[in-house]
């Protein structure tokens, strides 16, 4: 892995670049300037005579990251299911698995809202169009825990743990 100025950095991480978690696809106005109405952006491309790009619902942009999270969790069983993956390691009981995410802010925001809504303080910061208000450079963790019937996962429940504390 390599630093943005081509120096090889040592860690001993994996990541992993997945398209699920890319931003929301804003039609005609992805990639133009936030101020750009969606008259102001098919106009802009019509005059140059660009292609309009996929528009996405906030729906169709959560299931990408459920999708997400579900692959992640499938494949967390299935290495806690695999005997010998557990003996080499010496595991006992349940593990817990870390996973940092990061991606762009209306994601972040239709995630939270939609895993753990209820969970938000009534006084939480919202923005005049009633999303979540994310400050950049923060964190937020959620704990998902799956629910099993024998050893199948049926179904996964989110908890709130911390919001957006913000790192400086």
């Amino acid at each position: 892995m390599e630093d943005v100025g081509g120096n090889e950095l040592n860690s001993n991480v994996d990541l992993t670049v997945d398209a699920r978690l890319r931003e929301v696809a804003k039609g005609a106005r992805e990639g133009l300037p936030k101020s750009f109405s969606l008259e102001e952006a098919l106009a802009a491309r019509k005059k140059s005579g660009s292609v309009i790009p996929k528009l996405e619902t906030l729906e169709e942009a959560f299931n990408r990251v459920d999708e997400w999270i579900g692959s992640l969790v499938r494949d967390a069983n299935e290495e806690y299911q695999s005997q010998s993956t557990c003996q080499a390691h010496g595991m006992e009981g349940r593990k817990i698995y870390d996973v940092f995410a990061m991606t762009h802010s209306a994601l972040i925001r239709t995630t939270i809202q939609r895993m753990v809504g209820s969970e938000l303080p009534d006084h939480y910061s919202r923005t005049r169009e009633g999303s979540l208000s994310i400050p950049n450079l923060s964190k937020t963790i959620i704990d998902i825990l799956p629910v099993f019937d024998a050893r199948q996962i049926i179904r996964r429940k989110a908890r709130l743990v911390k919001l957006t504390e913000c790192f400086t």
